[in-house]
């Protein structure tokens, strides 16, 4: 009798265990495969939940909002390409033409 509640509780277990599965979690992966456009960007930096001028004690903002703006005008009118063979190709306005992996 005890041989036999060690195998069902044992069997029980197993199915468990085999019924949970992490791979059915309900996500979705989406391709990035095609060319993808940037017209326009906006940064936010926080830093420990601070914005940019706050954590370094810049009161009046002027170096967050340069620094901000040199990265937005980087990125915009920028054109990204992701290809099925898992390279990409980063086209900039007056900038040569980035590729890689």
């Amino acid at each position: 009798m005890k041989n036999l509640k060690l195998l069902l509780i044992l069997a029980v277990g197993m199915l468990i265990f085999q019924s949970c599965n992490k791979d059915d979690e309900g996500t979705q992966e989406a391709d990035l495969i095609g060319i993808w456009g940037i017209d326009n960007l906006d940064f936010d930096i926080l830093i420990n939940n601070q914005s940019l001028s706050e954590f370094l004690g810049d009161d009046s903002g002027q170096f967050e909002a340069l620094f901000t703006a040199e990265l937005e005008a980087e990125f915009e009118n920028s054109t990204f390409e992701f290809k099925s063979d898992n390279t990409y190709e980063v086209i900039q306005p007056g900038e040569p033409t980035e590729t890689g992996t």
